[in-house]
């Protein structure tokens, strides 16, 4: 580190030091342990496993969605078929419409 330092005053006459003052024995990175660092007092804390049951709520939530999406599939096509039959005029691109679950 090198540069002026004013050290203040003395009877109104200011002092200054220079000169250049070595670190090299301070390391230049320091190890920090996340386990030591606090945390805010609202912060969550992963308790009990809820994280994972979050993960596997929300995988059973999309194999329900996908089981919907089939099930209805399979009601539009007996619907189509069932229409078929009947003499009505069916466009099979009825079955390709996609449907969107939120």
């Amino acid at each position: 580190m090198a540069g002026t330092v004013n050290v203040g005053t003395v009877a109104n006459v200011a002092r200054t030091v220079t000169g250049t003052v070595g670190v090299s024995n301070f390391p230049a990175t320091q190890a920090v342990s996340v386990s030591a660092l606090p945390l805010p007092p609202n912060a969550a804390l992963e308790a009990g496993g809820n994280l994972a049951s979050l993960v596997t709520l929300a995988t059973q939530l999309q194999q329900l969605i996908e089981l919907n999406r089939l099930i209805l599939a399979t009601l539009r096509a007996d619907n189509l078929i069932l229409a078929s039959l009947a003499g009505a005029s069916v466009n099979p691109g009825d079955m390709l419409d996609e449907t969107t679950f939120q």
